[in-house]
């Protein structure tokens, strides 16, 4: 494959993922469409599709046109969608407007008036002519000054952004710059042809060079405007994960304490917001079950773990515990007194998650919390056994 076809390739699939963004919102729809005439652009580039267009339609260089009228496009395209996500200067919007349709008009105006269409798509040592330099450099200041615009506003919008976001808007300006690097390039290459005097190195090399720019500034555009969906599909995998590693915590706890299990169905795409439900219940289920054991035996649930040399003593300790509550809650009411205090108490979401999915891990691979549980609420029911049979002799002999 040729380089125009690789990086159409790789826009097109861009453009065809991004597509369900474009009707979420006014930026989102910028952004998609600077992709599909980029992709568009280029794929008129790949010399088959080139060969067909203009045999098509019987016209030379026609499909040039096409791919620079769609380049200035997505220029135009990307810009807005710049603006529209960082703090934008919207004194500039009609002037901008109105510079697309002139630099169109333009590159129209030239192509009908070159009579040397073969060249329009390259650069010649030989014969170049005014009207196809004209043809090139409008092209070339347009993509400058647009990607010199993009550079400042992408990187200006890095001061407002931090984790995927602004490694995008960092990458996003480089693709911008590498663009003016292309657009200079161009230019200074046109000025050397204007003064009859050779491009440095040939126009081979110029060409190759160009081609290269323009292709590393489109990958890298594509690449950056990819980063923040690509860290939502991120999270999104990891709660998914997050949610079927606490499955099993959760149903035993909700399953001891039902009543915490809100009523609220959330669609199962909405995966985020299911899995903090879950924590929520766990939560919650962690608090009701704490009710049904005395806060020793956390201490000794904790001195046991330790004892027994358990991987994660402090988060099997608390599993030995809940499992505790959990036994105790199916058969006996609360007891009063002081209560174990849940591990979840004042954490950041992120270390909330760390320490459930540790909690789950020891219920469920460690054989010393079911032993702990079964023992400490045998002798919680024999306790309660004993002082009940107190409470009703003291209560007989009251009576005689």
């Amino acid at each position: 494959m040729t380089p125009h076809a690789v990086t159409a390739a790789s826009l097109w699939f861009v453009t065809l993922w991004r597509l369900p963004s474009a009707g979420k919102s006014l930026p989102q729809r910028y952004l998609w469409i600077s992709f599909l005439a980029l992709a568009l652009s280029l794929t008129c580039e790949i010399p088959h599709v080139e060969r067909g267009i203009d045999a098509w339609f019987h016209i030379t260089g026609l499909a040039n046109l096409f791919a620079c009228v769609s380049c200035l496009i997505a220029a135009a395209a990307m810009i807005s969608f710049v603006e529209a996500i960082t703090p934008p200067n919207r004194a500039a919007l009609g002037t901008r407007k109105a510079a697309v349709y002139i630099v169109v008009a333009l590159q129209v105006t030239f192509f009908v008036l070159a009579q040397q269409r073969h060249s329009l798509d390259s650069f010649s040592d030989e014969g170049e002519t005014v009207v196809s330099i004209g043809y090139k450099a409008v092209f070339a200041l347009y993509v400058g000054v647009a990607t010199l615009l993009g550079t400042v506003l992408f990187y200006s919008g890095t001061l407002y952004s931090r984790g995927w976001a602004k490694a995008g808007l960092y990458v996003l300006s480089g693709g911008t710059a590498l663009g003016l690097v292309y657009a200079l390039h161009r230019i200074v290459a046109l000025a050397f042809l204007y003064s009859d005097q050779p491009t440095p190195g040939g126009a081979e090399l110029t060409n190759t060079l160009s081609l290269l720019l323009k292709s590393a500034a489109v990958l890298c555009i594509a690449v950056g405007s990819c980063l923040p969906p690509m860290a939502i599909a991120i999270r999104t995998v990891r709660d998914w994960r997050s949610l079927h590693q606490l499955a099993p915590l959760w149903r035993a706890v909700t399953q001891a304490v039902p009543q915490v299990v809100l009523p609220a169905a959330i669609p199962r795409r909405r995966v985020r917001h299911r899995l903090q439900r879950r924590v929520v219940e766990i939560q919650d289920a962690c608090l009701a079950l704490r009710e049904y054991v005395p806060a020793a035996v956390q201490d000794r649930a904790l001195s046991s773990a330790q004892s027994a040399n358990s991987p994660d003593p402090r988060a099997t300790a608390e599993a030995g515990w809940l499992a505790t509550g959990m036994l105790m809650a199916a058969s006996h009411d609360p007891t009063p007194g002081d209560h174990p205090t849940p591990g979840l108490a004042n954490q950041s979401r992120d270390t909330e998650m760390a320490w459930l999915r540790r909690v789950n891990h020891a219920y469920r691979t460690s054989p010393f919390v079911p032993a702990f549980a079964r023992a400490q609420a045998a002798a919680l029911t024999d306790n309660a056994g004993g002082l009940s049979t107190a409470s009703d002799t003291s209560a007989t002999d009251s009576a005689r």
